[in-house]
């Protein structure tokens, strides 16, 4: 995902997450994968709205790299590459 991608998906996530209502009964009523299901169906309906295509899985440590650049501006030290992938 490019970093121009990145951060217009971060920012969907931003516009759909909050919209999200999930009532405390209706999390303790639904199993773990019902809700996963259940925002990952939020997450589809987001990228089909906005026209926006997701790419390929990323590893770990292609996925810290790309986040840290899209947030902090920069590749992570190796220190912090090591920890995030431990």
């Amino acid at each position: 995902m490019q970093p121009s991608s990145m951060r217009r998906f971060v920012a969907l996530l931003c516009a759909v997450l909050p919209a999200v209502a999930f009532q405390p009964a209706d999390v303790r009523a639904d199993s773990d994968s019902e809700i996963v299901a259940r925002i990952n169906q939020y997450i589809r309906q987001g990228w089909a709205d906005n026209e926006v295509t997701p790419s390929e899985t990323a590893d770990d440590a292609e996925f810290a790299r790309r986040a840290s650049l899209d947030i902090v501006g920069r590749i992570p030290t190796y220190t912090e590459l090591t920890e995030f992938i431990e």
